[in-house]
């Protein structure tokens, strides 16, 4: 679907160009309008068609600037190769000209204004908040279903060729999320050996699009099949009606729907991203060894599963973002964080990267302990900054964004789907702004290729 996207989207014209075609023009009106002028006057003092014709034609050359294509290729080059000293290679030529006429930038936060380097940081289970080195619930029986299921449900793998280092040092093949808890469940539960002797026999791979993921393993002290679910922790409490406790499960009422989204804001509060788990045995009378899954047909339970817990990751600003982000500002340019993450965690790290600097109806909610829908619409808008997730963009159509983007000073997008980082770009150009946008993971790509 992403592939699609890209190639299909047109290329715009760059604002050089666009002025080089109105220059010519313009030069080449008023080339001819004086040719015609001379023409007339020549022939009617002279009574000359030749001579006329003559003087028509030299005007008419004399006003085209033949060097000027020249002239602005030399500029270019010169600007590119001084942008080469500050480690900025231009693709095009034309691309230095509009990067000096950037009015706006798109920015993905993970591995753009955050280092990409994710540690885990807290774990969440049994309605308790627990740092990353608090071992004093290892035995209790909801912190060990949440260490296996984050154990088995993985996709990033050790490579090869750092085996023998210690864990700390070793590369690993995934993306940062997934690194971090490889890491830390490798050096704690020996993540690896436990996907040994339980594998996996299905699995649905994450999407933006629904941000889940879901695995089924074969477990070798049961010989039975058991899926676990992780993603978004909102959208995982979805697919849920009970949750794991040590004193055995409990089913999921909304008093203990609100706790438990509570926690997770707590966490997202700390600038941390936060990932849910949820999980169910399958009954072996129904799914027997042997038994074959359909993940095209989903011929397994994806409704009524227990949740588990969540484990919470901290992946820090870049070195000096901050001062960055205030000069942009101070040349004018709009900065706008677009992310996939939780929208609490991405006001967070827009506070630290600077993004964001005025109170928006985030900070009322949390500061009045209410639900954000709670937020009496006259409050709201009287804000500055906004944060807009991907649920509300879609509800939005083109003028509705169009008149968000004008009426916040700050924005800060979040939980967005490829598509979505695309339309906000496209609307964007449509008030008549430069995008420039930074990404490096492929839901940027669309976005990307338009800007």
């Amino acid at each position: 679907k992403i592939a699609g996207l890209v190639t299909g989207l047109e290329k715009e014209e760059t604002p050089i160009a666009k002025e080089i075609t109105h220059f010519i023009k313009l030069i080449c009106g008023v080339a001819f309008v004086f040719g015609v002028i001379f023409f007339l006057m020549v022939f009617i003092i002279q009574k000359s068609w030749l001579s006329a014709m003559q003087y028509m034609l030299g005007i008419i050359l004399a006003n085209v600037p033949e060097g000027l294509i020249v002239t602005l290729t030399v500029c270019m080059t010169l600007s590119a190769n001084q942008l080469k000293k500050k480690n900025c290679l231009a693709k095009t030529l034309q691309a230095v000209e509009t990067l000096g006429s950037t009015s706006c930038i798109c920015s993905d936060k993970t591995g753009t204004l955050t280092e990409n380097q994710m540690n885990v940081s807290h774990l969440f289970c049994n309605f308790k908040i627990l740092g990353k080195a608090d071992h004093a619930h290892v035995a209790d029986p909801t912190y060990a279903t949440l260490c296996l299921a984050a154990s088995l449900n993985l996709k990033a793998v050790f490579s090869h060729e750092t085996l023998d280092q210690p864990i700390e040092k070793r590369k690993i093949m995934g993306d940062a999320s997934e690194s971090a808890i490889l890491r830390y469940m490798e050096i704690n539960r020996s993540a690896t050996q436990t996907q040994e002797e339980n594998p996996k026999e299905a699995e649905i791979p994450f999407s933006s699009a629904y941000k889940y993921q879901v695995t089924i393993h074969r477990m070798q002290a049961t010989q039975s099949y058991y899926l676990i679910m992780k993603g978004a922790p909102e959208i995982v409490l979805e697919y849920c009606t009970s949750v794991h406790t040590d004193e055995g499960d409990q089913p999921i009422t909304p008093q203990v729907k609100k706790e438990l989204k509570e926690n997770f804001i707590k966490l997202a509060n700390m600038g941390e991203r936060v990932i849910g788990y949820c999980d169910i045995k399958l009954p072996v009378t129904e799914y027997s060894l042997g038994y074959k899954f359909d993940t095209q047909q989903r011929n397994f339970p994806l409704e009524d599963l227990n949740f588990v817990g969540a484990i919470s990751m901290i992946d820090p600003p870049r070195h000096e973002i901050e001062k960055s982000i205030a000069l942009c500002r101070q040349a004018g340019i709009r900065v706008i964080m677009v992310t996939g993450d939780h929208p609490v965690t991405a006001l967070a790290i827009s506070r630290q990267c600077g993004t964001i600097t005025l109170p928006t109806a985030y900070d009322y909610a949390f500061e009045h302990h209410i639900e954000l829908s709670d937020v009496p619409p006259h409050i709201r808008n009287q804000f500055q900054a906004a944060v807009i997730t991907g649920d509300e963009l879609r509800k939005m159509s083109v003028n509705d964004l169009k008149a968000a983007q004008s009426k916040y000073a700050e924005i800060t997008f979040a939980r967005t789907s490829p598509q979505q980082k695309l339309f906000i770009v496209e609307t964007y150009q449509s008030l008549k702004h430069v995008v420039a946008v930074t990404g490096d993971g492929v839901n940027d790509s669309p976005a990307l290729k338009k800007a």
